[in-house]
């Protein structure tokens, strides 16, 4: 099944970063903290190796196998249909589970400037966001675009008066709870980094797909340009 093309490469990067920079990073610290102490940059460290290669893995079957259907489609082609359905379901429960936590960490963040029910506030956000995305993905991305620039924006204000503050006295217990809250708090941002990359994987992949298959068709439409004005300078 062919889409057309509506998204650009600042699009995707606008998917791609917004979905990396969002719960990943101002609701998953303070819980990963919680777990592990100053030790968790360890934790992200280790994360952020585990999730690279499942990046490069999925980058070289998009090059290999250029189709969209995404999980469905590569385990299909080499471990069969059914497996390729458990797949697929995996996939979308996983995307499920890190939407839930998104959209309870936006409701907790609303708690402390008005007072709502946390799980109707999440529920009506989860109406807002399908309707959103059901008129179209460039709308989604143009929406996605302007929270992306507010939030960069956010965090490097955060960032750069915040280093100022950091003292190296919170860094003496470095990891409280041993090796054990290390491995263990890697582990939960390891799945939550996949999920992120779940989510954008099918937003970036049939731009991807589209770059691919215009590189040959390029390549062939020019060299029968060529040929046809050789032809013609050759004739006169």
């Amino acid at each position: 099944m062919e889409f057309k093309k509506q998204l650009g490469a600042l699009d995707v990067f606008s998917i791609a970063i917004g979905a990396m920079i969002s719960s990943g990073i101002f609701i998953l610290p303070g819980l990963a903290f919680a777990k592990t102490g100053p030790s968790v940059v360890l934790s992200y460290f280790m994360a952020g190796i585990l999730a690279m290669t499942s990046m490069v893995s999925t980058a070289e079957l998009i090059t290999a196998m250029p189709k969209t259907g995404g999980d469905f489609f590569f385990v299909s082609r080499s471990l069969g249909p059914a497996l390729g359905m458990t797949s697929s379901l995996l996939s979308w429960y996983s995307t499920i589970l890190k939407t839930s936590f998104t959209l309870i960490g936006i409701s907790h963040f609303l708690l402390l400037v008005i007072d709502v029910n946390i799980h109707m506030t999440s529920v009506i956000l989860c109406i807002v966001f399908i309707v959103i995305n059901i008129t179209g993905v460039k709308t989604v991305s143009r929406i996605q675009l302007t929270l992306v620039t507010i939030v960069i924006l956010i965090t490097l204000f955060y960032i750069l008066t915040g280093i100022p503050k950091v003292k190296m006295g919170n860094f003496v217990h470095f990891a409280p709870f041993g090796l054990k809250g290390i491995i263990g708090t890697a582990g939960l941002i390891t799945y939550l980094l996949l999920a992120d990359k779940s989510i954008k994987r099918e937003y970036a992949l049939q731009y991807l797909i589209d770059r691919i298959r215009k590189l040959p068709a390029e390549r062939t439409m020019l060299e029968n340009e060529l040929k046809e004005i050789l032809t013609k300078n050759a004739g006169k």
